[in-house]
């Protein structure tokens, strides 16, 4: 039953990662030819700068909610309380958003209603937990048809927008309509799978889970910061101009990444029900291969293909593209190791590993940005996974166990027998 479900989930996961990568291709590409590199920029800016405070919302407590989700029968339960303080997470989010933002840009005052506009729209984003039921039941197929249909209505919202000729503030109204669109369709698609609530005094109880769940909250906060550090410092110490062409760069990076990240997403419910060494060595072994084979395709045919389409003034970010490819695999690592560790409850390497990075990379940019511009960007975020990589494979016997199931299993033998 599992094996027919999990086929049947990447199969759907394909057709929804398929569509939106072509999708996201041809939206990326008509947007950036209309802002402009200095528009495009900014348009960027506010998107990577909400999203960094997006863990807030989760509170570093989906892979408990999954686990209980999979593991209890008290679902309604689970879900009903889970609503409610993803809810008020949601506006400490928006909160936090919005100080950050006039803390570290106070002279871009022309920028704050953008930022507004778009972090409110994420109270819709607590039902989210809704995702985490689909994929604790390994029914991620409801899920896909739900993203699919967002993808569609939204993507020919954008061509229509690009049509009229619309502005930065067009595409940001867009982007906050899916947060919206998101929520009331998770909801309905959960109604259609026959769910029902039962709305009796619970006594389950999430308070236990605070504890241990902070320091995956300051760890993913830390790792998303890493994640859009180059934007924030780009913003603060480069020009706008260069923003759009890294930003363009980086979103071809992102929605070209979806192999690898659909493995993680579909084996976790299995490890959870599986947790052995075989599992983890088969998980890992085709999540590499398939973020190897996805950086040799970003960097060799994806540039050769966009030069066709995109306008002249984007040039730099073709170069840049092939510079960023190589960040896939340490990206991926990262990520599925993340969640091996906390399934191995093992969350102090986790904020360990993340706190290393991200001071990294803070140090090394300052280093590195006002030297070789956007190639410093990329190197300190590069050289950032590789000190935090090191640091924590020597400390940590779970990460030297990873590392040797699938990363170079002949030199970390030589490195750690």
């Amino acid at each position: 039953m599992s094996s027919a479900l999990v086929l049947k989930n990447a199969r759907y996961m394909f057709y929804e990662k398929v569509l939106k990568l072509v999708g996201n291709f041809v939206a990326s590409i008509l947007i950036a030819n209309l802002l402009g590199p200095k528009d495009y920029g900014t348009y960027a800016f506010v998107l990577s700068f909400v999203y960094i405070f997006l863990p807030i919302i989760d509170f570093g407590m989906t892979e408990f909610i999954i686990k209980d989700l999979t593991n209890k029968s008290q679902t309604s339960e689970i879900l009903i309380k889970s609503l409610k303080y993803r809810f008020i997470t949601s506006l400490l989010m928006i909160v936090t958003t919005l100080l950050s933002f006039k803390f570290i840009f106070p002279e871009k005052n022309e920028l704050t209603s953008y930022i507004v506009i778009f972090s409110v729209s994420f109270i819709f984003r607590s039902l989210d937990v809704i995702y985490h039921f689909f994929q604790s039941q390994l029914k991620n197929y409801i899920i896909a048809k739900t993203h699919n249909l967002i993808f569609l209505v939204l993507f020919f919202a954008k061509i229509i927008a690009v049509y009229l000729s619309g502005n930065i503030l067009t595409f940001l109204l867009i982007s906050a309509f899916e947060n919206i669109l998101q929520g009331f369709l998770y909801f309905y698609a959960l109604k259609r799978d026959q769910f029902k609530f039962t709305f009796s005094k619970t006594k389950y109880q999430i308070k236990p889970y605070l504890k241990p769940a902070t320091p995956i909250l300051i760890s993913t906060l830390l790792g998303t910061l890493y994640l859009k550090l180059d934007h924030v410092f780009i913003q603060k110490f480069l020009t706008a101009t260069d923003l759009g062409a890294y930003s363009l760069a980086s979103r071809f990076i992102n929605v070209t990444v979806f192999i690898p990240e659909t493995i993680a997403i579909l084996g976790f419910p299995l490890l959870v029900k599986n947790f052995t060494k075989e599992t983890i060595q088969r998980y890992l072994s085709i999540g590499m291969l398939a973020g190897l084979i996805t950086t040799i395709l970003i960097s060799t045919i994806l540039p050769l293909c966009l030069g066709l389409f995109l306008k002249s003034s984007f040039s730099d970010s073709l170069v840049l593209l092939r510079y960023l490819s190589i960040l896939i695999i340490p990206m991926f690592f990262n990520l599925i190791n993340v969640r091996l560790l906390m399934l191995a409850n093992n969350f102090e390497i986790i904020f360990i590993q993340n706190t290393i990075i991200f001071f990294s990379n803070v140090v090394l940019n300052f280093l590195l940005i006002s030297h070789f511009k956007l190639y410093g960007v990329i190197a300190a975020t590069l050289l950032s996974y590789l000190i935090g990589f090191i640091i924590i494979s020597l400390i940590s016997q779970d990460y030297r166990f990873y590392v040797k199931s699938y990363l170079f299993p002949k030199l970390s033998n030589l490195l750690y027998k």
